[in-house]
């Protein structure tokens, strides 16, 4: 409803609201967890694996509100760096998660009540990242790409100049 609202505004409100969807999904592991007795041993690992990566993606969260919730400019690069870095882990934990809870096929009511709401989590923490990136991220850095190194030092004619024993070298070639 605010028409003045920015990519700072949204951003806010995004990583906000992932902090608040990452602590419902780690209540719905906690409520999987108390019924431990009718699930597998796979089932039960995965889900205190998906639950250590919750926390640690509430405590990436938290941090990253805390920088995004302090100023409405770009940030250093270094410290745009560290959040993207936050924020791409974030990604990674919930398809970790994800994958884990696929193995345990036995645990299929698990599964089935995780899938969505990890479905949708992921979808908000991939807007968070893109509006992170979009406000804070100093312009210079979104547009950079990888450039190999042309000339790589210590190599010669692409090799590695190592030398060997002729015992080694024997070995080697065999």
């Amino acid at each position: 409803p605010n028409q003045t609202a920015n990519v700072y505004d949204y951003g806010r409100y995004t990583v906000r609201k992932s902090l608040s969807q990452s602590r419902k999904f780690l209540s719905m592991i906690d409520k999987y967890l108390k019924q431990s007795s009718s699930l597998t041993n796979s089932a039960i690992q995965a889900l205190e694996d998906c639950r250590q990566l919750a926390e640690l993606n509430m405590d990436f969260l938290l941090s990253s509100f805390q920088t995004v919730n302090n100023t409405s400019k770009t940030l250093s690069s270094a410290k745009a760096e560290d959040i993207q870095t936050l924020l791409s882990a974030i990604l990674t934990n919930e398809q970790t998660c994800l994958d884990g809870l696929q193995v345990t096929a036995s645990a299929w009511s698990v599964r089935k009540g995780l899938t969505l709401p990890l479905s949708n989590d992921t979808k908000l923490y991939s807007v968070s990242l893109a509006l992170f990136t979009k406000g804070w991220v100093p312009k210079k850095k979104q547009n950079t790409t990888w450039k190999p190194i042309k000339r790589q030092l210590g190599f010669r004619n692409g090799r590695l100049p190592l030398e060997m024993s002729s015992k080694t070298q024997e070995i080697y070639e065999s």
